[in-house]
């Protein structure tokens, strides 16, 4: 079932599901507070029994934490590079956020290079800070992508469709072509 809500409407159906107890999932474009959920964004509402978003038709990219982005180097600053992510900031990140990477053992990162990485922070007073490893450390497909390939940039609905397990255009795609992709939250993919 899906419905159409406003910023700051409140979403009824909080976060449980009333037969099993399970906690749902909440996704982008919604904020659990202590008395619910409720809507960051206007948009579409959408649910099922184990997890709850809001569909946007938003042309810029709002960071969000846990979101996997792909963006292009601009410039090094001390020790972080500045990131182009297609929001309204540039991403920070800094030169040890990449698995194995120490004072001693720099990233060979340069301008241009386009960097596939995780949302760690954000704050409406900084700009938002990029990582290249998870939370165990390791990097699991996220980092510098030095492989040649074209770079695109698309809707966000769009990237977050390719995005979802029940897609199957990269699926049918990849029966006829051998292709490696990645798709990025911020609607860029490679």
């Amino acid at each position: 079932m899906s419905r159409i809500v406003l910023p700051s409407d409140f979403i009824t159906d909080c976060t449980i599901c009333v037969a099993t107890q399970v906690p749902k999932v909440i996704g982008h474009g919604l904020e659990k507070r202590s008395d619910g959920v409720y809507a960051l964004l206007a948009g579409v509402l959408h649910e099922n029994e184990h997890k709850m978003w809001l569909n946007t038709s938003a042309k810029r990219y709002i960071p969000h934490s846990g979101d996997r982005v792909l963006g292009m180097v601009t410039s090094k600053a001390g020790d972080y590079f500045k990131i182009d992510i297609g929001s309204s900031d540039l991403a920070l990140l800094n030169f040890t956020s990449f698995e194995g990477a120490t004072k001693r053992n720099r990233p060979n990162v340069k301008v241009g290079d386009l960097i596939y990485g995780l949302i760690v922070l954000t704050s409406k007073q900084l700009e938002p800070e990029l990582s290249c490893v998870d939370s165990e450390g390791r990097a699991r497909g996220m980092g510098l992508i030095s492989a040649p390939g074209l770079v695109l940039s698309v809707s966000l609905s769009y990237a977050r469709r390719l995005l979802s397990s029940d897609c199957k255009i990269l699926s049918e795609l990849s029966k006829q072509l051998k292709f490696e992709t990645t798709v990025g939250m911020n609607g860029t993919i490679w």
